[in-house]
């Protein structure tokens, strides 16, 4: 078989190829989107910068959901195949995709992500609360206000009531992301890392915290940091991008579906609220214990390393 064009890089090669990459294609697909907004939306962007500002024009929302899928497949669907293709010759094999998993672990990953919604909500409630010195008053107002800005959005996105909204947020925060994300965290960076620091704990924990960074959001940093230390050990354990796919699936479904039956009042209560407020910690220790097992139960299943 021909040897792939990259395949002798070194760790510290393959990252920045993968970061000249990922920008490369990003690039491209921003021009696509905005040379595509232009012929079907009729917009102007010279003229029509607030479209992505003023978030009480329902129009403004789609266009801004239609830059957020095209960009979300520039950024994280694309560059994992291109990069599996120039490493291993091979994108499915080099990205494990063709490695399935077998039925008790999905199941126990599923059960996983949805007893750990009161934990990651009482972690979220604490990181929420984080306060920086005051030499460093400037960088937090410029972190709060990012997060306001951050929220504002998110509850545009979500804050659908027809069935075509809800399918939507279903590709945009759900599918694209579930896959798209961890083709490239998992898939590719966290196996730079494990053969850059030849050690897996190091390689999923610097994987864990990048992906974590990289939404920007710094007062979900925690949860979200832990989760990925979470993704991360089930590709390193089970030797297939599959099971991470899924569970990162599972947490941004549970927030889509979650979110579309509030607003639509089929549910009344918040299911952030639970874990995160006094009179729900007992639900953050049962939490604890369930997640914590089925953890230990996929170990058992499915370790390889």
């Amino acid at each position: 078989m021909k040897q792939a064009i990259l395949s002798e890089l070194s760790p510290v090669g393959k990252l920045g190829i993968t970061a000249i990459i990922i920008l490369a294609i990003f690039f491209i697909f921003f021009v696509l989107a905005v040379l595509i907004a232009i012929l079907v939306f009729r917009i102007n962007f010279f003229e029509s910068a607030y479209i992505f500002t003023d978030l009480t024009n329902q129009d403004n929302i789609n266009i801004i959901k239609f830059f957020q899928i095209i960009q979300s497949v520039g950024l994280f669907l694309v560059p994992p195949f291109l990069l599996g293709y120039l490493f291993e010759n091979n994108s499915f094999k080099y990205l494990t995709i063709k490695t399935k998993p077998n039925l008790f672990p999905v199941l126990f990953t599923g059960i996983v992500m949805f007893a750990a919604i009161p934990l990651i909500n009482f972690l979220a409630s604490v990181n929420s609360k984080m306060s920086l010195p005051e030499f460093m008053s400037g960088i937090e107002s410029w972190m709060k206000y990012s997060e306001s800005e951050a929220q504002k959005i998110t509850e545009a996105f979500v804050n659908v009531s027809t069935i075509s909204g809800f399918l939507t947020n279903m590709l945009m925060i759900a599918i694209i992301p579930a896959f798209g994300e961890e083709l490239l965290f998992r898939g590719v960076i966290q196996r730079i890392f494990k053969d850059w620091t030849k050690n897996i704990h190091w390689a999923v924990f610097i994987t864990a915290f990048l992906f974590s960074a990289m939404h920007l959001q710094f007062y979900g940093f925690i949860p979200r940091f832990l989760m990925g230390v979470f993704f991360g050990y089930l590709f390193a354990w089970s030797g297939t991008i599959w099971l991470p796919i899924i569970a990162h699936f599972i947490n941004n479904c549970f927030a889509v579906v979650f979110s579309y039956l509030l607003y639509t009042k089929v549910i009344e209560k918040n299911i952030d609220t639970i874990g995160s407020s006094a009179d729900t910690l007992i639900y953050v220790v049962f939490s604890i214990i369930i997640t914590s097992s089925f953890i230990y139960l996929i170990y058992k299943k499915v370790r390889r390393v």
